[in-house]
């Protein structure tokens, strides 16, 4: 008799720990089905990344840039192109021209984090060996994109504030400005990029 109450006891053990491993399981999948879904969420380009569409092509640049405030600027004109990359979640712009007379090349990697829910900016040119980021977002009325960061300053080595803006004035047109603060200093206006579309060689 404790033998047979024995075994029943160990089946109906069984039963229940299949149970409970069979639910441990079915939540499991559930979990793993709904991170994946919160993965792909997180990976598609969106409505943000559209805002990449109008930079691609290819642009006349006008450069005025001050070396300090109040200094006289000096005015430069350059080329950019710009293009989407990996199914339009970036964009990568290569710009060409001079600075104080010699060659100046930099390229710039623009996207927009899911997740941090902000645009983020990586520049680096050939008078550098550093890696250049600003972070920022969108206006929500006029569409500006305001980006800031913090830079060394390659005078002091001390940290710099620094803020850019661009904005649109037509399909064929945007400014962009860069503002820094030096230590101790003001904000002035260091750098803007008058953005004009170039003709492709097909409509030349």
């Amino acid at each position: 008799m404790f033998r047979r109450l024995l075994v029943s006891a160990l089946l109906v053990l069984g039963v229940i720990l299949a149970g409970a491993a069979s639910a441990q399981t079915e939540q499991a999948q559930a979990d793993q089905q709904k991170m994946m879904a919160e993965y792909m969420k997180l990976m598609a380009p969106g409505p943000s990344h559209d805002y990449f569409k109008g930079f691609v092509g290819k642009w006349n640049v006008k450069t005025t840039a001050w070396m300090s405030p109040g200094a006289e600027p000096a005015v430069t004109e350059g080329r950019s192109e710009s293009e989407l990359l990996l199914s339009g979640r970036f964009l990568m712009t290569k710009f060409s021209g001079t600075m104080m007379g010699q060659p100046f090349e930099g390229v710039q990697i623009d996207g927009y984090d899911n997740m941090k829910k902000t645009y983020m900016t990586l520049w680096v040119d050939n008078w550098s060996t550093g890696f250049y980021f600003l972070e920022g977002n969108r206006d929500t009325t006029t569409g500006a994109l305001t980006m800031t960061a913090d830079w060394p300053d390659p005078m002091t080595g001390a940290s710099m504030k620094v803020r850019s803006v661009t904005t649109w004035k037509s399909p064929d047109e945007y400014v962009y400005e860069m503002y820094m603060t030096a230590p101790g200093g003001e904000e002035y206006k260091s750098l803007q990029n008058v953005m004009t579309k170039g003709k492709t060689e097909k409509s030349k």
